[in-house]
């Protein structure tokens, strides 16, 4: 799941602002990486890691993630591929 909610954000940047498409996708990728260390790091509260792509997949190896998690990344996948497909319609019109 996180892989489509990746690819439909990444779909939709390269559709949307085909130039830029790489670097927002390594900001987006970053900041979610960094949030998921340095939230327990510094004993934020914990719902700033679920703003994390990472945070929301949970630690699948130590339990199973809670519901909410794959939910919102089946939301972001979904919204991403149908806004990558509005935009690249828009564009070739």
């Amino acid at each position: 799941m996180l892989a489509a909610a990746l690819g439909a954000v990444s779909a939709w940047l390269v559709t949307w602002i085909p130039r830029l498409a790489v670097a927002g996708l390594t900001i987006v990728l970053g900041v979610s990486y960094l949030l998921a260390l340095l939230v327990p790091m510094y004993a934020w509260p914990s719902w700033i890691t679920r703003l994390s792509l990472f945070g929301a997949i949970g630690h699948p190896y130590l339990a199973v993630p809670p519901w909410g998690g794959p939910l919102f990344l089946v939301t972001q996948a979904v919204a991403g591929f149908v806004l990558a497909a509005t935009t690249a319609t828009r564009a070739t019109m």
